[in-house]
């Protein structure tokens, strides 16, 4: 058994977030990494940024439902959330609780998730996006509820992300770092 810190629960919370942005639905946390592919293949998670230490691999699914219930004990400060390990060498269910009230996620098995170790892609482009930029960036899309988000590189480095609501209304930020071209002689490019 092992109980998260606080700054743990901040992370694993920061973690779920991001999937939901991708469509994430089930991830592996391993060896300080985190890792997870949406249904479609366009958005995969390979992370070792700020990711919850737990002292054996875990299989999260439905993390949709985990996050609605670590909602309902959201801005209390006495929540815990307790790991219970299993025998097959993986956290098997995490109780999440405050004061006298308790919720149970029971977690998958790792072999049961399919999720990438590595990104085979080749790197064309680098950006950078500042925790406030990706705040709001997040916060816009989730307002704009369009079904895509371009990412616009344009020639002189300018990166710009932009979401559209069903009718068309934009939300445009321009990141304030400028992105890093892999091959010097790059064109503007746009993803969705």
């Amino acid at each position: 058994r092992m109980k998260l810190t606080e700054q743990d629960i901040i992370r694993l919370n920061n973690i779920l977030t991001t999937c939901a942005v991708g469509g994430v639905e089930s991830i592996i946390i391993e060896d300080g990494y985190v890792r997870g592919v949406n249904e479609a293949r366009t958005f995969v998670i390979i992370s070792n940024h700020e990711v919850p230490k737990f002292p054996q691999k875990i299989g999260l699914s439905r993390l949709t439902s985990l996050k609605q219930r670590l909602e309902l004990f959201s801005g209390n400060p006495a929540t815990i959330i307790d790991a219970k390990e299993s025998d097959r060498g993986e956290i098997g269910s995490l109780d999440i609780s405050a004061g006298r009230s308790k919720v149970q996620y029971r977690c998958t098995s790792t072999m049961l998730i399919k999720a990438p170790k590595s990104v085979n892609d080749e790197a064309t482009h680098k950006i950078f996006i500042s925790k406030d930029e990706l705040k709001l960036i997040l916060n816009a899309v989730k307002v704009m509820g369009g079904k895509t988000v371009q990412l616009v590189i344009k020639k002189d480095r300018t990166v710009s992300i932009i979401a559209n609501d069903t009718t068309n209304d934009a939300f445009t930020a321009v990141l304030d770092t400028p992105a890093e071209f892999v091959d010097e002689d790059q064109d503007s490019v746009v993803h969705y």
